[in-house]
């Protein structure tokens, strides 16, 4: 049976007096706001390693930054197109990070330039890792560490692939053959 509630207050809070003021709801510590940015990004990636990986695409050319570009809630914007640096950005984006300092058109380059390097041993589930020297040649994002290495999120890769899970040591052994040696991590400031 239903309660009915004559002094004015509401489900919300039902124990308010009718046009009683609600207090404002505190605003999060630095520390929980980046856990629930950095929880986020791992949901969208695994978002896009499964339920939207059919819709993903890997491209270098100009329709790369359609991932980056969109609202995710937007069904009219898929199939997405984008190379691992505009995926890295638009995880962030989406999650609600600030990612203004990277640009319109964000790169391997931008994350480097705009984001804090960081120890290994620092790295935490969502930092961004740069593959090769320099402005980098590819960018991942951490899911979780298995054992001594690191589950990632890929998108493109060495070879182009879609979305995928890989460990960090794969993509650096491949990379290193083909002359981009070395392993940065980074983190933004969430």
């Amino acid at each position: 049976m239903p309660v009915e509630l004559t002094d004015g207050a509401g489900p919300e809070n039902p124990l308010a007096k009718p046009g009683a003021a609600q207090p404002a709801p505190q605003p999060l510590t630095v520390e929980e706001r980046d856990a629930q940015t950095r929880a986020a990004i791992i949901v969208w990636a695994n978002d896009l390693l499964t339920t939207l990986n059919p819709l993903c695409h890997y491209s270098e050319a100009g329709d790369r930054l359609s991932m980056y570009g969109m609202d995710p809630g937007d069904p009219r914007r898929y199939p997405i197109t984008s190379d691992c640096s505009s995926s890295t950005a638009g995880l962030y984006k989406w999650a609600g990070a600030d990612v203004a300092m990277l640009g319109p058109s964000p790169y391997t380059g931008s994350i480097v330039e705009a984001w804090t390097l960081i120890p290994e041993a620092q790295a935490k589930p969502a930092d961004v890792v740069i593959f090769g020297p320099g402005t980098g040649q590819h960018a991942a994002v951490l899911l979780k560490p298995q054992g001594s290495d690191w589950l990632t999120f890929n998108n493109g890769g060495p070879t182009g692939a879609p979305p995928s899970r890989v460990l960090l040591s794969e993509t650096a052994s491949i990379l290193a053959s083909m002359g981009f040696p070395g392993v940065r991590y980074y983190r933004s400031l969430l």
